[in-house]
């Protein structure tokens, strides 16, 4: 590996919560796109993950309900982080970077209605609350900050 090439190895590695049974381990040696550099959409990147690891033990009657719309905020979170980072102008960048945390809330939310359900217990659900609190105060110190 060159030199240059071993100063942008990332290495992201995922451990999800005990409850999770998708696990994912996984390394990235290139990061080709300046969004992966950043520790928003890297977070991002990870907590969709425990998303998706939490929803898939949802009910099935929330399937299509509750467990999809939570998995596809927390997508959302990574798209939009990835695509606003594609040259566009800080104005332009400030306005995905506004949508990806819209849909942070939006996890957000849902992971409210899944506790009161009882579809998450208490761990996973301040687990998740926090991390998604901590992003949600990143993407904003970011996006306040390109303006």
């Amino acid at each position: 590996m060159r030199k240059k090439d071993q100063e942008r190895q990332l290495t992201i590695v995922h451990r999800p919560l005990s409850h999770c049974p998708l696990t994912i381990d996984y390394q990235l040696y290139y990061m080709a796109f300046k969004f992966e550099n950043l520790q928003i959409w890297q977070k991002a990147f990870t907590l969709t993950y425990e998303v998706h690891n939490s929803a898939i033990t949802f009910p099935k009657n929330e399937m299509f309900n509750l467990a999809s719309q939570i998995k596809r905020a927390g997508d959302s979170v990574v798209l939009n982080r990835a695509e606003g980072s594609t040259g566009l102008s800080n104005a332009e960048f400030a306005t995905f970077l506004t949508i990806a945390l819209r849909s942070a809330i939006e996890v957000v939310a849902c992971l409210m209605l899944a506790r009161k359900r009882n579809y998450a217990n208490e761990e996973i659900y301040l687990h998740l609350y926090t991390e998604y609190e901590h992003l949600c105060r990143m993407i904003t110190k970011f996006r306040d900050n390109l303006k």
